[in-house]
Formats: structure tokens, sequence, C-alpha cells
């Protein structure tokens, strides 16, 4: 079995959790791989490596069955644009805050490998919006959302919007997020958009500080392409995918649609959505008991 590791600057803190993915691989028969700017850091802070280890940069090694990414959530939606073109599903240790994506714990690493060896962990299958446009971004995908912003100016801009050719509104606001349920309780969520369980075939589209009281979050089935114009008093605007961000000029419009491709994320086969909701957002809890 092939196994590539991708991972930020691991902290120091967390060095002792990364011994514990080594160890728990070294009992089975797989062949590692690292991103080179990782594997480099590691070398450099005396991080005890395993004998064999080989290196990959913007492509994955032909091959890899899973991907295992050391960080929190932004480290997978990085390792997503490595592995999503071939299928490769994310098992994703969490060595960061929130850990939506990223949901298995440092202390659970042991357990956790066991049960991917075992083929017994599960992989939800996420949707990915793709965006068309004339000045495309370096990122072509996003797992979580797709959104239009302000760039220099506190001045609102005006965004038009159609899903299928249809007109919908001219949000004039601070920005217009189109999320996937797997963002939902990301950007989206902290502007006031709805919650939206993971197996939801739907996307989101929220406004960000809506300047118009009468336009709110709405919901559309995930096959919809969004169609947005942008305009207003700087000279551009921001068009980000993820955590991936790009100036565009006015009159470069943007469609957005579902991808053929999906990524598939692991999680144990004990999790449950809302247990994980309760857990990182204290959904449902009231602390006055």
């Amino acid at each position: 079995m092939k196994i590539a590791i991708y991972g930020t600057r691991i902290k120091k803190e967390n060095q002792v959790w990364l011994q514990d993915v080594f160890e728990a691989l070294s009992s089975y028969d797989v062949e590692l791989y690292m991103y080179s700017g990782t594997l480099d850091y590691l070398r450099e802070i005396g991080q005890e490596l395993p004998s064999y280890i080989g290196t990959y940069e913007e492509e994955l090694p032909e091959g890899i069955d899973y991907m295992i990414t050391l960080g929190g959530d932004g480290t997978m939606l990085r390792a997503a644009e490595l592995a999503y073109r071939d299928n490769v599903p994310l098992v994703g240790i969490n060595m960061g805050h929130l850990g939506f994506l990223a949901a298995i714990s440092r202390e659970n690493i042991r357990h956790s490998i066991d049960t991917l060896f075992k083929g017994e962990m599960i992989f939800e299958e996420k949707i990915l919006l793709e965006v068309k446009c004339a000045n495309m971004p370096e990122r072509k995908i996003a797992i979580n959302e797709v959104a239009v912003s302000r760039k220099d100016s506190s001045s609102m801009i005006a965004i038009e919007a159609y899903a299928d050719g249809r007109y919908i509104a001219t949000y004039r606001a601070d920005g217009l997020i189109v999320s996937t349920p797997t963002g939902s309780t990301g950007y989206s969520l902290s502007c006031g958009g709805p919650i939206i369980t993971p197996a939801t075939q739907s996307i989101v589209l929220t406004p960000v500080a809506s300047h118009n009281l009468n336009v709110r979050p709405i919901i559309f089935r995930d096959d919809v392409k969004v169609y947005i114009k942008v305009s207003g008093r700087e000279d551009q605007y921001l068009l980000s995918l993820d955590s991936c961000f790009k100036p565009m000029n006015w009159d470069e419009h943007i469609e957005i649609f579902k991808s053929k491709y999906t990524l598939r994320v692991a999680k144990m086969p004990q999790e449950d959505f809302f247990t994980t909701m309760k857990e990182k957002l204290g959904w449902g809890s009231d602390e006055r008991n």
C-alpha cells in the first residue's frame, strides 16, 4: 500500500504525535511518501524519520492509496488540490484547532490507522465547486466555498446573481458566498447561513454584511449553475476559492458549478455529524446548566 503524507510546519508540541503516526504505520507493509517541503523542515528540526521515505511536490506519486494530512482544516484544503483528480481519499489528523474536515484527534492516531488498514474506515464523498471565468485563479476547485468580496475599500459592492440563467437578486453587500454542505459550518455560518448536513445535495448563497435587509441566504440544488456579475466604486474585487484569493476586474464575470470531481474524506465509524457539531461548536449546550 502507498501512503502520501502532507503537512505544513509541524509545531513543536505536535512532534510527539507525528512519531505516533510513523510508529503506527510501521506495523504495516506500506510505502511512505512525504511532501518535500514538510520533509525538509522535519529534517531541519531533527525529527526522527523512517529509514526510507520518498518525496513528492506538485503531483502525487502514481498509485497512492491514501493521503494522510497533519494539521487542521486549512491543511486538508491545500492537500485536496493534490488529491481530488486521482480520487485519493484524505485521512485528516487534526493538529490544529477546530477540525471539521480533519476529524481524527491526535490522541486517536494509532486506533484510527488500525481502523484504516482493517478496511473499517468510513469515507464521506464531498462535492466540489468549480469556477469558470476569463481570469482563472491558480486554484480551480473549492471544497468549502467560492466567494466574492470587496477588495481595498469600505464601500459595498453590487453583486448580480443568476441561477440557471434566471435572475435571483442584486446583493448590495460586502460580498456573497456560494457554499457547499461542507463549507456551511465555516464562513457561510459566520455570516448567518444555515447548517447543511453532509449528505444534502445542495448549495447555499449567503450574503456578507448585506445592506439589503430583505435578502437572506437561499438554498439551491447542487446541480444549479450560479452566474455572478460584480460592480462597485473601486477598480477590482476579490474572488476566493477556499483560502486562495484572486483580484478580478469588473468585466470579469464568474460562473460557479458543481465539479465532476468529488473528494473522499475519512471519518471514524462511530462519528456522527450532530455529535461533531455539539463537540466542535457547543451546539445545543446551555452554559447555565
